[in-house]
């Protein structure tokens, strides 16, 4: 069990990983994760419909050395561009959830 992470859950997080492999590349870095299927829609903006993309993405904290991700950064799942929106911080701090959307959306 990780120091930090009384309840075991970086460790169930890692569990699942190894079971269902998914990735996203942030600066360069490939980090492995447990994803949400990509939600993609079509919502209607001024000028027309806009295509939005939402996935929740749930990321050990220990995997991250140095920087840690922040709001607005761009990473990159199954090919596919998104912007972190918001980070949330598991209260034993074991994990990062990143809420993600295409990166035009709200622009």
């Amino acid at each position: 069990m990780y120091m930090s992470d009384p309840y075991g859950m970086a460790e169930a997080i890692e569990a699942i990983e190894s079971e269902n492999p998914q990735t996203f590349v942030w600066q360069g870095s490939t980090f492995k994760c447990v994803a949400s299927e990509l939600m993609a829609t079509k919502d209607l903006e001024p000028g027309g419909w806009a295509g939005q993309a939402d996935r929740r993405i749930v990321v050990r904290k220990s995997l991250f050395t140095n920087a840690q991700p922040q709001a607005k950064q761009i990473i990159v799942m199954d090919g596919k561009t998104l912007r972190i929106d918001s980070i949330e911080t598991a209260t034993d701090g074991a994990f990062y959830v990143l809420t993600c959307n295409d990166p035009t959306r709200g622009i």
